[in-house]
């Protein structure tokens, strides 16, 4: 299922209006490049942000923006490496149902409410 525009120009709205994500801007300008976002369509988003968050977060995102669309549109290349220490799913379930090796004993009611008058300031 693919990403519609309004989430992937959201996504770049919230990057580009912190002003200092550019590496993350970066990523998420290509991605909706090449998912169907219009230079046109993030040019206009860039616009509206310099009304609202201002013309310095708006001029990195530009700045980025102009080294992405120089680029052109490309696959997108990212390398996250595998977990060394992979479980499966259903020994981590089992593991949770296990038995714990000893289970919690209840408070005593005058303990609990001699702890919470303590904290509440009171």
């Amino acid at each position: 299922m693919g990403w519609s525009k309004a989430k992937l120009l959201a996504i770049v709205a919230m990057l580009a209006s912190s002003g200092n994500r550019s590496d993350a801007l970066r990523l998420h300008l290509a991605g909706a490049l090449a998912n169907g976002v219009t230079r046109e369509e993030i040019i206009e988003l860039l616009i509206q942000l310099s009304v609202y968050r201002g013309f310095p977060a708006a001029l990195n995102a530009f700045s980025v923006a102009r080294s992405v669309f120089a680029l052109g549109v490309q696959p997108l290349q990212v390398d996250i490496p595998m977990p060394v220490d992979t479980e499966i799913r259903t020994d981590r379930l089992e593991r949770g149902k296990a038995p714990k090796a000893r289970p919690l004993q209840a408070m005593p009611w005058s303990a609990v409410l001699t702890i919470s008058h303590r904290t509440s300031g009171a």
